[in-house]
């Protein structure tokens, strides 16, 4: 059900999509897999308050879940709540330390806030770690 749902989404039927995912989930609840792409079908759908159930029922499964703590961010991030997405941001962080992808989005929302000297101490985070990948 995961695959052919992946196939779905793949041509763009996200409904048809999400609904293969959900049966895999009725078929095994514990399908980090079929979670995890549900909470991505219904955040792609705009169902964020969906989204986020999916993802915090992969964290009851997987404690500590990079990806899953990044999408929760960005879902939070989206309903506009900023605040709320960087906590979530600054967790996937602290399990991924050199990830340029979280420290990249941290510095933009700071840069949108107008948060300058936020945002050059993110810019000189990412810099640093950027340095230790050589």
């Amino acid at each position: 059900m995961v695959n052919l749902g992946n196939c779905m989404a793949a041509r763009g039927d996200l409904e048809r999509a999400k609904q293969l995912y959900q049966e895999a989930v009725s078929m095994d609840s514990s399908s980090v897999e079929a979670l995890y792409n549900l909470g991505l079908m219904s955040q792609k759908l705009r169902f964020y308050e969906e989204a986020l159930d999916y993802f915090h029922k992969i964290l009851v499964l997987v404690r500590n879940h990079s990806h899953v703590l990044y999408q929760l961010g960005r879902t939070h991030e989206f309903m506009g709540e900023i605040e709320v997405a960087m906590e979530w941001y600054l967790k996937a962080l602290a399990l991924s330390p050199t990830d340029a992808g979280i420290l990249t989005k941290m510095a933009s929302l700071y840069a949108a806030d107008g948060n300058s000297r936020q945002v050059c101490n993110w810019q000189h985070l990412h810099c640093h770690f950027d340095s230790l990948e050589l």
